[in-house]
């Protein structure tokens, strides 16, 4: 299906797509499509192998991390304006 992440570990869209075969509210057309992807995800995961090593190895944290601390810092200065986080907001309430 799609290379997701680096942090989804080795061969995430072949165990994306095994995943989804498995589960049971996945109509048989869905599942169909699963099984002809199966080949070309495992294909794709395989090429990508060192990139996913290279990832995994790699000190740096993932972008989902990144924009999470990001998101604190922001919450705590009261810096997310209209989202419902401001310092002004939570003092009104």
């Amino acid at each position: 299906m799609a290379h997701v992440a680096p942090y989804e570990g080795y061969y995430p869209g072949t165990s994306n797509d095994i995943e989804m075969i498995k589960d049971s509210d996945n109509g048989w057309m869905m599942r169909t499509l699963l099984i002809v992807d199966l080949p070309f995800s495992s294909v794709l995961d395989t090429v990508l192998l060192p990139y996913d090593y290279y990832r995994s190895t790699d000190s740096r944290p993932s972008p989902r991390k990144k924009i999470s601390a990001s998101d604190k810092r922001k919450k705590a200065k009261g810096q997310l304006k209209g989202s419902g986080y401001s310092k002004a907001n939570k003092k009104a309430n």
